[in-house]
C-alpha cells in the first residue's frame, strides 16, 4: 500500500493515479507507509504521530532571546544621571553668578568670570602682603621692648590696621584689601621709624666721658661688684663678711657704688680711685644729687645705710664718712665679697 504525495489518502500499491484527487502516483519503489495517527481520545491522551515529511509545515525560526546586561546597563544610566546633576548644578550657579553681580555693572559672563579669576589672584597676593606686614610688625614691637623704647601709639594704630585689612581679606573685598593694606602699610612703615628714632636719641643723650686724672691702663682694671642687684633686707652683709670694720667699708662701698653706676664722680679721692679701676665705670662728671637711682636701687641704698650707721658704732674714731677708708681698704674688701 502506498499513499497519495498530495492528499495522504491510502492507495494500493498498483494504482497509477490517486482516485481521491486524481494526482498521478510515481513509479518508483514503493515508500515506506507513515506510521498511523490514532484518533485523539478524551479518556486517554496520546501522543499523536508526525504527518509524512513532505506534510511537516515548516516553522519559523524564533529569534534567541537578548542577552540581559542588566548590570552594566544600571552602571552606565548612574554614570549618566550623574554627569546629568552635575550640569545642572554648574548652570545654576552661574545663573545665579549672573543675577547676583547684575548690579555691580557686569554685561556679561565673560566680565562675570574675569572678575572672579581677578579677585582670587588678588586675595593671594594680598595674603602674602599680610604676613610680610605682620612680620615686620612684631620685629619692630620686639625691636622696641629690647630698647626700652615707648611706642604704644605707634603701635597700636599698625595693629588696628592690621586687623582691618585681615577682615578685607577674609571678605575677599579687593577694593577693600587695596585700600586697607595701604594703611597697614603707613602705620607698619610709623611704628619701625619710631623704634629706629628712638635708639638714635638715645645714643645722642648719652653724656661724653670724662678725662681720668688717674689713666689706669685696661690691663690692671679690675671687675668687682659691692653692691647687691636684688632688693636686700638689714644686715646683709652680716652672711658674707665677719668683722665689723669690713662690714662697715663694704657698706660704704656698695652705697656709692649706685652711683658710680650712673656715672658720678666722687670727691673722697680713695673711692674714686677705686672705681677708676673698674672695667664698668664710665666717669661722666655727674654728681651724686644729680642722678636718681631706679627703685631696686634706692631701697638698698636706704637699708645700708642703717646698717652702715649701726656697724659704724662699734668703730673707735670712725667718722662715719667714706675718708675712713684708703683706696687699698676698698680694694681688699671688694676682693672678700667678690
Amino acid at each position: 500500500m502506498k499513499y497519495c504525495t498530495k492528499c495522504g489518502k491510502a492507495l494500493d500499491d498498483n494504482v497509477k493515479f490517486c482516485t481521491n484527487c486524481g494526482e498521478p502516483m510515481p513509479t518508483s519503489a514503493p515508500q515506506p507507509a507513515p506510521q498511523s495517527t490514532p484518533q485523539p481520545n478524551p479518556q486517554a491522551t496520546q501522543p499523536v504521530a508526525p504527518p509524512p515529511v513532505d506534510q511537516q509545515v515548516s516553522k519559523p525560526v524564533q529569534p534567541e532571546p537578548p542577552v540581559d546586561n542588566s548590570g552594566n546597563g544600571g552602571k552606565k544610566t548612574v554614570i549618566i544621571l550623574a554627569v546629568a546633576l552635575a550640569c545642572v548644578v554648574v548652570i545654576c550657579a552661574v545663573v545665579l553668578v549672573i543675577f547676583a553681580t547684575r548690579d555691580s555693572g557686569y554685561s556679561s559672563e565673560t566680565e562675570v568670570t574675569t572678575a572672579v579669576e581677578t579677585t582670587l589672584v588678588s586675595n593671594v597676593a594680598d595674603v602674602g602682603r599680610y604676613r610680610s606686614l605682620m612680620k615686620r610688625f612684631n620685629d619692630a614691637k620686639l625691636k622696641a621692648a629690647k630698647r626700652g623704647v615707648g611706642v604704644k601709639k605707634a603701635k597700636n594704630a599698625a595693629k588696628e590696621a592690621l586687623e582691618s585689612y585681615k577682615e578685607a581679606i577674609d571678605d575677599r573685598d579687593a577694593s577693600l584689601m587695596s585700600d586697607y593694606g595701604d594703611e597697614a602699610e603707613k602705620y607698619v612703615s610709623k611704628l619701625e621709624k619710631a623704634a629706629n628714632k628712638a635708639k638714635k636719641k638715645t645714643t645722642v643723650a648719652q653724656a661724653p666721658r670724662v678725662q681720668s686724672q688717674y689713666n689706669v691702663p685696661e690691663s690692671q682694671k679690675t671687675n668687682y661688684r659691692v653692691a647687691p642687684t636684688s632688693s636686700v633686707g638689714e644686715y646683709y652683709f652680716d652672711d658674707i663678711l665677719d668683722d665689723d670694720a669690713d662690714r662697715y667699708a663694704a657698706t660704704t662701698l656698695a652705697i656709692n657704688e649706685y652711683y658710680a653706676r650712673h656715672g658720678c664722680k666722687f670727691v673722697t679721692p680713695a673711692l674714686q680711685e677705686y672705681f677708676e679701676h673698674q672695667k664698668w665705670y664710665k666717669n661722666q662728671g655727674k654728681s651724686t644729687s644729680s642722678v636718681s637711682l631706679s627703685g631696686t636701687e634706692a631701697h638698698n641704698a636706704t637699708r645700708l645705710q642703717k646698717d652702715r650707721q649701726w656697724y659704724k658704732k662699734n668703730m673707735a674714731g670712725a667718722s662715719g664718712q667714706a675718708s675712713d677708708f684708703s683706696y687699698s681698704d676698698f680694694v681688699r674688701v671688694a676682693k672678700m665679697v667678690n
